[in-house]
């Protein structure tokens, strides 16, 4: 197949018949695997390996040579200017709280109660609370301080808490109201949204104890995990003590006050989703991920900055140093986002999509199926959720609320289910815990897919029995 394409053929797309669906999901199988390939046998630097990737996936599924171009150009700038920003503002915000002292404060405050066997179960409390307003990389660059701060002061390895921090932000995002995902899927389906949330913990709570603790202390001797000496300075290593250093009310301040912006502006849209006038409008502005960072980034500089008596000179230098050691990480993620869109640019993702929509499954493991096929294809778990919601609701009409509700959680555990190469979360993991892509398949998608496992396992019984 690849020998038949001329030159010809490649430029003039127009003109050639359309790719068959079995010859785009091979496309995707490739451009995956090459990925895979070029970063751990061929040592290919990331961002290579996912440009290269998305050309190959573009050019083999017939795109042509300009829009394989403007498609993969178009994916890193939107990732650029969407994720990658709020990796930019969350590391300037975690180099305040680390430096100012705040993220000291907030670790000796959740640690004064526990001793090192129950810090897993605090950061997994933590990461649920943290992810259920916020999108997973927000919650994630809000978290990495605290967590690198914790695993140093309590002298734990980081790997301990890294799958606590990763199931309880998943399960956020994939199966809890107010995270706009699930909110999304409810709302395509007509599922009652508080319904959804009390089933939702019911479902969350186990798959978070069995892919958070339970699967940390199974993996603990299969993996090591160590952040980069750059990133892990940022957090721990200061030569400045502020003249007032902030204590416990000012620290939780500052962390919280992303959470709260978030928050407010999922639950006005739940509670008020036609809204209009002033407040409506300040709250859904101040609640946007990367307006609400930006004004947490504003308000530490205050609150744990000026407050505490640290001059402007040493602001700017906390502020400008942590950009050095995420610049990689952006542009990787930035990468990832061209990668994906070519894939949905190409036909391959709706090839996926076409053959789940035919399989003749139960409606339930539908769900969950297209979820996981669609994931797998896009990368992003919000996305393929939402999606196979809105392409299971026309069978869904006349089911009970309850059933609407496990219908609605079945696409959000399959939207989990193996997250790899193709997400932007999946190299962010990989280069704030110092991994290669063959060990972060073994933490970031291991623990998405045993919690879309468990959690599916759950959804299962529940349907069964209610």
């Amino acid at each position: 197949m690849l020998l038949s394409l001329t030159p010809l053929s490649v430029l003039a797309v127009d003109e050639a018949p359309a790719p068959e669906p079995a010859w785009l999901i091979t496309v995707l199988l490739v451009g995956i695997a090459w990925v895979v390939v070029a970063v751990t046998v061929l040592k290919l630097h990331p961002i290579l390996s996912l440009l290269t990737g998305g050309l190959i996936v573009g050019l083999l599924a017939g795109l042509g040579i300009t829009d394989t171009v403007t498609s993969l150009t178009a994916g890193v700038a939107k990732n650029l200017g969407g994720t990658g920003l709020l990796i930019v503002l969350g590391a300037m915000f975690g180099a305040i709280l680390s430096e100012s002292g705040a993220a000291s404060q907030i670790v000796t405050r959740l640690t004064s109660r526990v001793g090192k066997r129950g810090l897993p179960w605090v950061m997994l409390a933590a990461s649920v609370i943290v992810g259920l307003p916020m999108f997973f990389e927000v919650g994630f660059v809000t978290l990495i301080p605290i967590a690198i701060v914790l695993a140093k002061k309590a002298n734990i390895q980081f790997k301990w808490i890294v799958f606590p921090l990763l199931a309880g932000l998943d399960a956020a995002q994939c199966l809890l109201p107010p995270h706009p995902g699930p909110i999304a899927a409810a709302d395509s389906l007509g599922a009652d949204i508080g319904l959804t949330l009390l089933i939702g913990l019911g479902v969350a709570i186990p798959a978070i104890i069995i892919t958070g603790p339970v699967l940390g202390r199974i993996m603990a001797p299969r993996v090591e995990v160590t952040p980069p000496k750059a990133i892990a300075d940022l957090y721990t290593n200061s030569d400045y003590t502020a003249p007032r250093p902030p204590g416990t009310i000012r620290s939780f301040i500052a962390i919280l006050t992303p959470v709260v912006l978030i928050l407010g502006k999922a639950i006005i849209d739940i509670a008020w989703p036609n809204g209009s006038g002033i407040f409506f409008n300040i709250v859904e502005f101040v609640g946007t991920p990367v307006i609400a960072l930006l004004l947490a980034v504003i308000c530490a500089m205050v609150v744990l900055g000026t407050l505490s008596g640290s001059p402007r000179q040493i602001l700017n230098r906390w502020v400008g140093g942590s950009l050095g050691p995420i610049a990689g990480v952006v542009f990787i993620v930035g990468a990832a986002g061209g990668f994906s869109t070519v894939i949905v640019d190409s036909g391959s993702a709706q090839s996926v999509l076409d053959i789940a929509s035919g399989a003749g499954v139960p409606i339930l493991l539908l769900a969950f199926g297209m979820a996981a096929l669609l994931v797998a294809a896009l990368g992003s778990s919000t996305v393929a959720g939402l999606t196979a919601a809105s392409l299971v609701a026309p069978s869904a009409v006349g089911l009970d609320p309850i059933h609407l509700v496990l219908l609605t959680l079945a696409a959000g555990a399959g939207s989990s289910f193996l997250v790899h190469v193709n997400s932007g979360g999946f190299w962010l993991s990989k280069e704030y815990f110092g991994l290669t892509v063959g060990q972060n398949l073994r933490v970031w998608t291991l623990t998405h897919t045993v919690l879309s496992v468990v959690a599916i396992l759950v959804i299962g019984a529940l349907w069964v029995i209610l």
